[in-house]
């Protein structure tokens, strides 16, 4: 629930203006974020870092789980995955937006469990 609401923030604080103005907004909400960072968003889940690259119009999310890997159902990863692109590629996701976003998830022995990525070009063909 609540990796929703820290998307939706990012996208609430976006208007479909100029990409200039995306770029500053998020520039501003990666700076604030920064601050409050890391931030446990459900049980397992914890936000570690926010990155925002206006070049590539890439948003990058770097989250830790209090989990193993090996405890994650069969199937986990590309459910994630189809709910990621979901999520991005809605009416307000950034992907919608032109931005390419991403969550880097690692366990909690600092393991990377997996990629999440949602491109323009994904929301096309979700």
């Amino acid at each position: 629930m609540k990796i929703a609401l820290i998307s939706t923030m990012l996208i609430a604080s976006m208007t479909a203006h100029a990409s200039d103005d995306q770029c500053n907004q998020l520039v501003a909400l990666e700076r604030d974020m920064g601050k409050k960072l890391p931030v446990q968003i459900d049980e397992v889940t914890t936000v570690v870092e926010l990155s925002v690259n206006c070049t590539t119009r890439v948003v990058k999310f770097v989250k830790h789980l209090s989990i193993s890997g090996d405890e994650l159902e069969e199937g986990f990863k590309e459910r994630k995955q189809r709910q990621y692109v979901n999520l991005q590629c809605n009416r307000q996701g950034l992907a919608t937006k032109g931005w390419t976003s991403t969550d880097y998830i690692y366990d909690k022995n600092l393991v990377l469990l997996m990629n999440l990525k949602a491109t323009p070009a994904m929301c096309h063909n979700s």
